[in-house]
């Protein structure tokens, strides 16, 4: 089983966007590596963007679903056929007044 975790904190002192782990005891023997836990850090995402280092394809990915600025998604999605139908297809329903 995998589970993703997309949360909207950090932990102070790292950086990373990605956390990977499993269960494992204090001495770092591994109970269960049917068990992997995702924490995708969205802050420090978001922070990586902001400071215009490069984003893996993944990590744009997931900055779009979560991103809630139009121009900023459009410049994220820009170069994927994919991205930008998701994109145009958000705008859509955001602006239909008979959604929700």
């Amino acid at each position: 089983m995998i589970q993703i975790s997309t949360n909207n904190f950090a932990f102070e002192g790292r950086d990373e966007v990605f956390n990977i782990h499993c269960d494992q005891d204090n001495k770092g023997e591994i109970y269960n590596d049917k068990l992997i836990f995702i924490e995708i850090y969205i802050p420090n995402l978001r922070k990586k963007w902001y400071n215009k280092e490069e984003l893996s394809e993944v990590e744009k990915y997931l900055l779009t679903l979560v991103e809630t600025d139009i121009p900023t998604s459009l410049e994220l999605g820009r170069e994927d056929t994919i991205m930008n139908d998701y994109i145009s297809e958000s705008i859509e329903v955001t602006e239909d007044e008979s959604f929700g």
